[in-house]
């Protein structure tokens, strides 16, 4: 798009000219592009429409706000992009932010074949400034690109999503941060270099990988033998594969340097990210959580329940699993609630169909308990528990005070505590109100389950006391830990704190999960960037404009109302945008 103010002396020294270049469109999808300009300000912007043909048509859109509103500006059909330039000093925006800023929204940039230029030069005789109130459409000439170019151009925009894929519900930030040749991101100081030295190789652990020993703090390396020495040797040879297949992918690779200290310092703390048994893993030292509730009758579920065989031997296989893990026990209570199985289709029907007549026979081979284990997802329906319980009235977090607090930062690491609920105990007084029934035998929760009422709020407690007194640098949410910082010293200090923290109270990190030492973060439904600017998640986007187009019911229009609300910082006057559709949810009928 290509945008101009109408506003000549308010808003043009703010939006000096916003410039993309866009060849062609694939694969068209709705996005929003939000653009950030300062003061009190109305601008029309022009807005190139596009297809898989070229540019077809443009139309005008309004932008009024104050100068705390990102303004949102509603693209669709945009997708690719080769160049862009922009300036906007007062804003404080380069190319490169907005670069990295548009790919954060869907549109998937080629590498230009010349550097974006500052100050763009528009061809005033294509784009005419617009009269305020106007709505006009102008046609323009598609560009001739072959079909060969298109079908190249689709293949390497492909291998850059394939690419990015080893981050799981981060697979944008590999593709913001693809361009970084104006952002040095991977300098190491003097003291960091100093401080870690190819020294003491006497300490190391057998079968420790050498070439990250003189990555490790010298001042942890007295230490390291010793962690690793409370896991048996089998398991040790193990936790060094898993470093490296589980944690250093999640690493941020576009920092090589960098990510050495991030993964030598993380080497150093094995009980931080791994079980010493993963059969019977350590419980969170210091909790247990108590169910109090307004009555002592016990609350059962009178409903049978049928099982299909497939079912009984998943339910036979996975409650033999959580017995010999301690989650759970035989039990006599008069609770009693019912189960739910959600079935995972992709392993059930991959079994089927490897398998064929043989399925059945296979179902009950004792070399394939693991496979079977993961047919369903074994969720127990606690409603009626959850109705007599006493809520535990300690308060969770902020997300707006976590997302403040990472205001100015440019490193960013997140991490997810492992099996958060699962690591907790409930006090043995009440596991009997946690029984639930199979097709064969009735078990009851030694551990918090899933979907009781006062899980979240008792680990929000467990996480407030382990963290209590950490630094500015660490902000944590139920299970997501984060870590942030300025400098790259002052994140391997938030990381050192974290590992210390976690493993005093036997709580351990998912490795699969961390996401480590990127210049910007998804957080709780929000990026933020090393700019200091957070936007929607681009599902958070898809979803508000998926529900949008398909309002019918009052329970839709509810949902889209919370899915506004939750995004409320980005949309100026929301209450005023959304008072017809409370008034809708009132109306009778």
């Amino acid at each position: 798009f290509i945008g101009r103010s109408v506003v000549p002396n308010a808003a043009e020294s703010i939006l000096k000219s916003i410039t993309v270049l866009i060849p062609y469109a694939i694969n068209p999808v709705p996005m929003h592009v939000p653009l950030l300009t300062g003061g009190h300000t109305m601008a029309w912007l022009r807005v190139l429409t596009c297809t898989n043909k070229g540019l077809v048509a443009a139309t005008t859109s309004t932008l009024i706000g104050r100068p705390d509103w990102p303004y949102q500006l509603r693209v669709r059909n945009l997708t690719h992009v080769d160049a862009i330039a922009i300036s906007t000093p007062q804003a404080g925006w380069t190319d490169q932010h907005i670069h990295r800023y548009l790919i954060s929204h869907h549109v998937a940039l080629a590498e230009p074949t010349t550097p974006p230029r500052q100050s763009p030069v528009i061809d005033s005789d294509m784009f005419e400034v617009l009269p305020a109130g106007s709505m006009q459409k102008t046609t323009i000439a598609p560009e001739d690109i072959s079909e060969d170019e298109i079908t190249e151009r689709e293949r390497i925009r492909q291998e850059e999503l394939d690419d990015a894929k080893f981050i799981p519900n981060y697979a944008d930030l590999d593709r913001i941060i693809k361009d970084w040749d104006k952002i040095p991101n991977d300098d190491i100081s003097t003291k960091l270099a100093e401080s870690c030295t190819d020294t003491a190789q006497h300490l190391s652990p057998n079968g420790f990988p050498m070439d990250y020993w003189k990555y490790v703090p010298d001042i942890e390396k007295p230490h390291v033998a010793e962690r690793y020495s409370s896991f048996a040797a089998a398991r040790q040879v193990e936790i060094f594969q898993l470093y490296h297949t589980q944690l250093y992918p999640r690493i941020c690779p576009k920092r090589p340097q960098q990510r050495n200290y991030v993964f030598g310092q993380a080497l150093a703390f094995p009980e931080s990210f791994f079980h010493r048994n993963p059969d019977n893993p350590d419980r969170v030292l210091g909790f247990q959580m108590s169910c109090n509730t307004t009555h002592d009758r016990p609350v059962r579920s009178t409903r049978s329940q049928q099982y299909s065989p497939v079912q009984q031997r998943y339910l036979t296989v996975k409650t033999a699993e959580l017995i010999v893990k301690k989650y759970c026990e035989r039990s006599d209570s008069p609770y009693r609630a019912p189960i739910m199985l959600v079935v995972k289709k992709t392993f059930l029907k991959d079994f089927m169909k490897e398998h064929g007549d043989a399925f059945f026979e296979k179902l009950h081979d004792e070399k394939y308990l693991d496979i079977v284990g993961q047919f369903y997802r074994l969720t127990i329906d606690l409603r009626q528990l959850n109705a007599i319980t006493i809520l535990d009235g300690h308060p969770l977090p902020s997300i707006t005070s976590i997302l403040d607090q990472m205001h100015g930062c440019c490193h960013f690491t997140a991490f997810d505590i492992k099996d958060a609920f699962w690591c907790c105990m409930v006090a043995e007084k009440d596991r009997h109100k946690f029984a639930f029934s199979t097709h064969n035998e009735l078990l009851q929760w030694i551990v918090v389950p899933q979907g009781s009422k006062g899980g979240a709020t008792f680990f929000a407690r467990v996480v407030q006391v382990v963290f209590e007194g950490a630094p500015k640098t660490i902000a944590k949410y139920q299970d997501d830990v984060f870590n942030f910082a300025p400098d790259f010293d002052s994140l391997l200090a938030a990381h050192h704190e974290t590992y210390i923290r976690v493993a005093k109270y036997n709580l351990v990190l998912e490795p699969v999960k961390a996401v480590m030492n990127y210049p910007l973060l998804q957080v709780l439904g929000h990026i933020i960037t090393s700019g200091g600017f957070r936007t929607p998640a681009p599902h958070r986007i898809a979803a508000i404009l998926e529900l949008s187009e398909h309002m019918k019911t009052k329970i839709q229009v509810s949902s889209f109302i919370g899915l506004m609300i939750y995004n409320k910082d980005y949309v100026p006057a929301l209450a005023s945008l959304l008072a017809p559709l409370h008034d809708l949810n009132r109306n009778e009928g």
